[in-house]
């Protein structure tokens, strides 16, 4: 058995939640968080569409084969997604009336990933096995000047494959209104989607004039100033990598002091929020960034204690 942890009401203490199976991953999402256990299979717990659990529950929708999974939306729009071993997504509660492309992603037979976003547009992205990204939904991938018109003027919001990536290693997915990251094979990381508060690492002037989407970065737009990319984390409204050099970059926007730079400003230029050992790892989340490595666990934004600046939940800093 092994147990894994999270917050309670925002106060800095660890509550423990027995699994019986061992842990793969953890995907936490805005209403619910899932875990993919040993046995191959997904249980969740909170909310999921009109689906709550107030322990963990497996979701027998998703079959018993999952090698990956994303939870994300909110409210009676929150589900997870998964890829089984025969590289098909599958989503658990479907929004039929919501999403009509799903029966097109369902269908695709070698997906390595997909990632979902926190809000409610109930937008996404999948990476398949050929290092490609297709993306659905609200700025998953439409611009409204060139999306095509259904016969009542809507545009058509079905899967789309996103242009203007070299092959892509990794994806994710952040953002209430959706913004998407990809790693290169080459470490290099691109970004697009809403781009409100920088988190695509756009100036906020150019953007404008991509889309008449206001805010919308509707082409793949390469970050620079980060090194070489080993790891990515989307956080509500803010973005953030994790480089070979093992040092945490975010920008975007800062409103709790997600950037760690003592700054409550946004920005689209990355600041180094710290530096750790070998095995540093990253997760941002919602307005806050926690890292962690071998010697302990950091965190910065809207955490147990409203810091803007890396500050220890276990242990002490680490170097900047």
């Amino acid at each position: 058995q092994r147990n894994i942890y999270g917050l309670e009401d925002f106060e800095n203490n660890l509550i423990d939640l027995d699994v019986s199976e061992g842990v793969l991953q953890v995907a936490a999402g805005t209403s619910s968080i899932c875990l993919l256990t040993d046995d191959r299979t997904v249980s969740c717990a909170g909310g999921l569409g009109d689906n709550t659990a107030a322990g963990f529950q497996q979701v027998q929708d998703l079959g018993t084969d999952v090698r990956q999974i994303s939870s994300g939306g909110m409210g009676g729009y929150a589900r997870v997604c998964s890829v089984n071993g025969s590289g098909q997504a599958r989503c658990f509660p479907r929004f039929p009336e919501f999403e009509p492309w799903w029966p097109e992603v369902e269908a695709l037979n070698d997906v390595a990933q997909v990632e979902i976003s926190q809000g409610h547009t109930g937008a996404g992205c999948i990476l398949n096995n050929s290092a490609e990204v297709f993306c659905w939904g609200v700025l998953g991938t439409w611009d409204s000047d060139t999306e095509e018109i259904d016969e009542n003027g809507d545009p058509v919001r079905g899967l789309r494959k996103i242009n203007g990536l070299p092959p892509v290693l990794k994806i994710a997915a952040g953002g209430h209104w959706g913004h998407y990251c990809a790693i290169s094979f080459e470490r290099e990381l691109y970004c697009w989607g809403m781009n409100q508060y920088g988190q695509v690492g756009v100036d906020l002037a150019l953007a404008d004039q991509q889309s008449s989407q206001s805010f919308a970065v509707t082409q793949p737009h390469r970050v620079e100033g980060i090194g070489r990319v080993r790891d990515v984390s989307l956080g509500a409204e803010h973005s953030c990598a994790l480089n070979e050099s093992h040092e945490v970059y975010c920008w975007g926007q800062n409103m709790s002091g997600q950037l760690g730079n003592r700054l409550y400003k946004r920005t689209h230029l990355p600041q180094l929020v710290g530096q750790g050992a070998s095995d540093l790892r990253l997760s941002a989340s919602g307005n806050a960034t926690h890292i962690w490595d071998s010697r302990g666990h950091w965190a910065t934004g809207l955490t147990a204690d409203l810091t803007i600046e890396p500050a220890a939940v276990l242990t002490s800093s680490p170097s900047n």
